[in-house]
Parts: C-alpha cells; sequence; structure tokens
C-alpha cells in the first residue's frame, strides 16, 4: 500500500493540478485550499479591481504573523484595504490602470484568477468562478505578466 502512496506522490509532483471552483456553491473548499496554501507562504500578491473578503483576510493576516510579505494592488483602496495598511506586512499598491479580473499569486505554488472581485457579497450571491493551478510554468508567466503593473503601481503610503 505505501509502494502505491510513493508512486501517487510521485504523479502528483509531475503532473500539475488545476481546480475549478464554482461560486457559491464552493466557497468554503476555496477559502479551505487557500488557507491550507497560505500556511507555508512567504509571498503572497493580490491584484483586484477592489477587495473586501473577511476570511481571506484572516488568512493574509495570519501569514503576516508568520513573516509573509503580502503586496495589495487594488483600483478602489475603499474599505478593507485601508484598514489593513495598519498591519505591519501589507503593502497597499493602487493600480494605475483599470483591472478588470482578479488574481491571487501564493509563491511560486498556487495562482488563482476570476473575472470578479475578491469580494464576500459578489462571490456568494453570484454565480462566478475562480480557477486555481499550480502549475509552475503557468505561475512563472502570470508573474511575468504582472512585472510591469508591479513596477507602475503607486504605494499608498508615498
Amino acid at each position: 500500500m505505501i509502494k502505491l502512496l510513493l508512486l501517487l506522490l510521485t504523479f502528483s509532483a509531475v503532473y500539475p493540478q488545476e481546480t475549478i471552483f464554482n461560486f457559491p456553491a464552493n466557497h468554503n473548499r476555496f477559502i479551505h485550499h487557500i488557507n491550507r496554501t497560505l500556511k507555508n507562504s512567504s509571498h503572497i500578491l493580490i491584484v483586484t479591481p477592489t477587495y473586501h473578503h473577511t476570511e481571506l483576510t484572516k488568512g493574509l493576516l495570519a501569514s503576516i504573523k508568520r513573516g509573509a510579505d503580502v503586496k495589495l494592488i487594488v483600483q478602489d483602496p475603499q474599505g478593507d484595504p485601508l484598514s489593513m495598511v495598519q498591519y505591519k506586512g501589507i503593502n497597499l499598491y493602487t493600480s494605475p490602470i483599470s483591472l478588470v479580473q482578479s488574481i491571487l499569486l501564493i509563491d511560486k505554488t498556487l495562482v488563482c484568477m476570476s473575472n470578479e472581485t475578491l469580494d464576500d457579497e459578489i462571490l456568494n450571491s453570484t454565480h462566478s468562478s475562480i480557477r486555481c493551478s499550480d502549475e509552475a510554468s503557468e505561475i512563472s508567466a502570470i508573474h511575468h505578466v504582472l512585472t510591469p503593473l508591479l513596477t507602475r503601481s503607486k504605494s499608498y503610503l508615498e
């Protein structure tokens, strides 16, 4: 049995996994998946038009306590992003361009993308989906695409 488990672990490491979370039905599964990934993270990047997600915020604050660096790039810094600035480790940036989708990038281990904002009300009331992947080439490509946005975004505290 253990030999089969080792074989399964080998295939899971070789073949990346992609998961699609449909909302509102899979909201709790999504939060559990993200919080499990955040436990061992050191760099977290969130790009979204607006941000208001209490469960994700709890996981981010727990990651900060463990020493993770969090960058939050939003178009509208009202509400939760402003309250999160007071916590050490949250770096709030405003986007110079109009954002149309949300991207959550955790280290080089997970990327999640959605056409919706990261908002409790939107994700719990409308039918939407978030696609998460742990494929290294996709994570690298997303990070490469986001590099110009990272350099052009302005720090909120400047």
